[in-house]
């Protein structure tokens, strides 16, 4: 199966679908369906990225419940990321639940497999209300985050820095037609960070920075930054 607008195309490895399509005593369509497409891959080249082992178990009901008046059992899906970059390569699974007609539930889970440790997960909707809707919320669990950790990413840090803190985050992304609006609100506690060969050493980093727009990465005014000490050579400032 190929799917392809304008230099975006995607090819699966196969596709199909079970379940009874009948006529209502109405005369209007009933559809129980369950759609599945497997080895799938989509290529992004705009963005650089492409996405490979495409799997989705989409259950389709209309007018939204099956022929007992019960909702269709869940689906689920799953795929990879690949950047440009390779350090950046996600793989993500979840699963989704129709709630009511092109309207679905869905809870996901997010890895990149060059931070250790750094999970996202989300949960919202995603449908079509006339136009495209999405309206998530998302979460990166706390983590310890050091140069360490970081290390896959293949970040020019300077030789002699060290650093550790206590991170999370949490926000929003909604989605209306062709506009998104998104938020994030990143937390660092107990941070420290030091560089040997300048002398320089600071310790007890905290802040909590809003950021009003991801797509720009702008963050709202009035940040603050807090560092329980100080010390640059045999100068130290507390507090």
């Amino acid at each position: 199966v190929v799917i392809a607008q304008h230099q975006n195309r995607a090819v699966f490895g196969g596709a199909g679908f079970s379940g009874p399509v009948r006529m209502g005593p109405d005369a209007k369509a009933v559809v129980d369906v369950l759609v599945k497409a497997w080895k799938g891959h989509l290529d992004l080249p705009g963005q650089k990225t492409s996405i490979t082992g495409i799997f989705i178990e989409l259950p389709l009901a209309y007018p939204g419940v099956t022929a007992t008046g019960e909702p269709l059992p869940g689906g689920r899906f799953s795929l990879t990321v690949l950047p440009d970059k390779k350090a950046y390569r996600t793989k993500i699974r979840g699963s989704l639940v129709q709630t009511e007609p092109m309207m679905y539930q869905v809870q996901a889970r997010a890895d990149l497999a060059s931070v250790q440790d750094l999970v996202l997960t989300s949960r919202g909707r995603v449908g079509f209300k006339k136009r495209p809707v999405a309206d998530f919320a998302y979460q990166l669990q706390p983590m310890n985050l050091t140069q360490k950790s970081l290390a896959g990413l293949s970040l020019p840090f300077p030789a002699d820095l060290t650093f550790q803190a206590r991170v999370g985050a949490n926000g929003r992304a909604l989605l209306k037609g062709n506009r998104l609006d998104s938020d994030l609100l990143l937390s660092v506690t107990d941070g420290m960070l030091s560089l040997a060969d300048s002398k320089l050493s600071v310790s007890g980093i905290n802040t909590a920075m809003t950021m009003a727009d991801l797509m720009s990465m702008r963050s709202r005014p009035g940040q603050v930054l807090t560092a329980e000490s100080i010390r640059f050579d045999k100068v130290a400032m507390n507090n």
